[in-house]
Protein backbone atom coordinates (compact mmCIF):
# COMPACT_ATOMS: atom_id res chain seq x y z
CA UNK A 1 0.00 0.00 0.00
CA UNK A 2 0.85 3.52 -0.28
CA UNK A 3 2.32 5.30 2.67
CA UNK A 4 -0.47 6.88 4.44
CA UNK A 5 0.01 10.69 5.10
CA UNK A 6 -0.67 10.86 9.11
CA UNK A 7 -1.08 14.68 8.96
CA UNK A 8 -3.18 15.23 6.24
CA UNK A 9 -5.70 12.22 7.75
CA UNK A 10 -5.95 14.20 11.24
CA UNK A 11 -6.43 17.68 9.20
CA UNK A 12 -9.23 15.63 7.45
CA UNK A 13 -10.30 14.90 11.44
CA UNK A 14 -10.10 17.94 12.84
CA UNK A 15 -12.26 19.97 9.30
CA UNK A 16 -15.20 16.83 10.12
CA UNK A 17 -15.15 16.91 13.56
CA UNK A 18 -14.23 13.23 13.70
CA UNK A 19 -14.36 11.89 17.51
CA UNK A 20 -11.13 11.19 19.27
CA UNK A 21 -11.74 7.73 20.08
CA UNK A 22 -12.64 7.24 16.43
CA UNK A 23 -10.06 8.99 14.58
CA UNK A 24 -8.34 6.70 17.39
CA UNK A 25 -9.16 3.86 16.29
CA UNK A 26 -9.17 4.94 12.05
CA UNK A 27 -5.21 5.56 12.63
CA UNK A 28 -4.70 1.56 14.23
CA UNK A 29 -6.76 0.54 10.85
CA UNK A 30 -4.38 2.89 8.81
CA UNK A 31 -1.43 1.49 10.63
CA UNK A 32 -2.05 -2.47 9.81
CA UNK A 33 -3.40 -0.90 6.31
CA UNK A 34 -0.35 0.40 5.16
CA UNK A 35 1.48 -3.14 5.55
CA UNK A 36 -1.30 -4.94 3.29
CA UNK A 37 -0.56 -5.79 -0.17
CA UNK A 38 -3.06 -5.62 -2.20
CA UNK A 39 -3.51 -4.69 -6.13
CA UNK A 40 -4.77 -1.29 -7.00
CA UNK A 41 -7.72 -2.92 -8.77
CA UNK A 42 -8.92 -4.23 -5.61
CA UNK A 43 -8.74 -1.72 -3.29
CA UNK A 44 -12.36 -0.51 -2.83
CA UNK A 45 -13.90 -4.01 -2.93
CA UNK A 46 -11.34 -4.92 0.08
CA UNK A 47 -12.30 -1.83 1.98
CA UNK A 48 -15.80 -2.52 1.25
CA UNK A 49 -16.44 -5.94 2.08
CA UNK A 50 -13.90 -5.47 5.35
CA UNK A 51 -16.59 -2.61 6.37
CA UNK A 52 -19.77 -5.21 5.61
CA UNK A 53 -18.02 -7.99 7.95
CA UNK A 54 -16.42 -5.72 10.34
CA UNK A 55 -20.05 -4.86 11.45
CA UNK A 56 -21.60 -8.22 10.91
CA UNK A 57 -23.50 -7.30 7.61
CA UNK A 58 -24.46 -9.98 5.51
CA UNK A 59 -22.75 -10.36 1.74
CA UNK A 60 -26.13 -10.53 0.12
CA UNK A 61 -25.24 -11.91 -3.73
CA UNK A 62 -28.42 -11.40 -5.13
CA UNK A 63 -29.31 -12.99 -8.53
CA UNK A 64 -30.28 -10.82 -11.39
CA UNK A 65 -33.40 -12.07 -11.63
CA UNK A 66 -34.50 -11.78 -8.17
CA UNK A 67 -36.22 -8.35 -7.18
CA UNK A 68 -36.44 -8.01 -3.64
CA UNK A 69 -38.81 -4.68 -1.73
CA UNK A 70 -38.58 -3.99 1.58
CA UNK A 71 -41.52 -5.75 3.57
CA UNK A 72 -44.15 -3.80 5.40
CA UNK A 73 -47.50 -4.58 7.47
CA UNK A 74 -51.01 -4.16 5.45
CA UNK A 75 -51.71 -4.71 1.81
CA UNK A 76 -51.04 -8.21 0.23
CA UNK A 77 -50.47 -10.91 2.98
CA UNK A 78 -47.00 -12.13 2.60
CA UNK A 79 -47.68 -15.91 4.41
CA UNK A 80 -46.06 -18.29 2.31
CA UNK A 81 -43.72 -15.65 1.17
CA UNK A 82 -40.10 -15.34 0.41
CA UNK A 83 -38.16 -12.97 2.76
CA UNK A 84 -34.69 -12.32 3.69
CA UNK A 85 -33.40 -10.51 6.77
CA UNK A 86 -32.25 -7.14 5.78
CA UNK A 87 -28.48 -7.19 5.26
CA UNK A 88 -27.30 -4.81 8.27
CA UNK A 89 -30.61 -4.92 10.60
CA UNK A 90 -29.10 -6.60 13.91
CA UNK A 91 -25.59 -6.06 15.32
CA UNK A 92 -23.40 -7.63 16.94
CA UNK A 93 -23.89 -11.54 17.57
CA UNK A 94 -27.85 -11.47 16.47
CA UNK A 95 -26.09 -9.65 13.07
CA UNK A 96 -23.84 -12.82 12.60
CA UNK A 97 -26.63 -15.36 13.09
CA UNK A 98 -29.42 -13.34 11.15
CA UNK A 99 -28.31 -10.78 8.71
CA UNK A 100 -29.18 -12.12 5.18
CA UNK A 101 -30.73 -15.50 6.23
CA UNK A 102 -33.84 -16.54 3.91
CA UNK A 103 -36.80 -18.27 4.84
CA UNK A 104 -40.54 -18.70 3.80
CA UNK A 105 -43.39 -16.40 5.91
CA UNK A 106 -45.70 -18.96 8.06
CA UNK A 107 -47.44 -16.50 9.85
CA UNK A 108 -48.45 -13.05 10.74
CA UNK A 109 -49.23 -12.45 14.40
CA UNK A 110 -49.22 -9.27 16.64
CA UNK A 111 -47.18 -7.42 13.95
CA UNK A 112 -44.20 -10.11 13.89
CA UNK A 113 -43.35 -12.44 10.64
CA UNK A 114 -42.72 -15.54 11.94
CA UNK A 115 -39.84 -17.13 9.24
CA UNK A 116 -38.68 -20.50 9.16
CA UNK A 117 -35.08 -20.83 7.07
CA UNK A 118 -35.06 -21.98 3.86
CA UNK A 119 -31.36 -21.09 2.74
CA UNK A 120 -29.48 -24.49 4.22
CA UNK A 121 -27.60 -22.56 6.40
CA UNK A 122 -26.74 -23.27 9.99
CA UNK A 123 -28.31 -22.96 12.44
CA UNK A 124 -31.68 -24.12 11.10
CA UNK A 125 -33.96 -21.17 12.11
CA UNK A 126 -37.71 -21.90 13.05
CA UNK A 127 -40.41 -19.66 14.61
CA UNK A 128 -37.63 -16.94 14.41
CA UNK A 129 -40.44 -13.66 14.98
CA UNK A 130 -39.22 -10.79 13.02
CA UNK A 131 -40.24 -7.06 12.96
CA UNK A 132 -41.93 -5.92 9.25
CA UNK A 133 -39.04 -3.32 9.01
CA UNK A 134 -36.09 -6.21 9.58
CA UNK A 135 -37.49 -7.84 6.30
CA UNK A 136 -37.26 -7.70 2.72
CA UNK A 137 -39.81 -9.84 0.29
CA UNK A 138 -38.95 -11.38 -2.69
CA UNK A 139 -41.18 -9.89 -5.32
CA UNK A 140 -39.76 -11.67 -8.12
Amino acid sequence: MPKVNYDWVRAQFVSAGVQQGVGDTVLKLLAVWEDVDVPENMLEDSIEFFSKVALQHSLNNTPVEETWVQAHSGGNSIVGGTVRVRHNYFAGEAGILHNGRKGRVTAVRSGDVIVRSTDDLEPFLDNVHYPFEALEIRVR
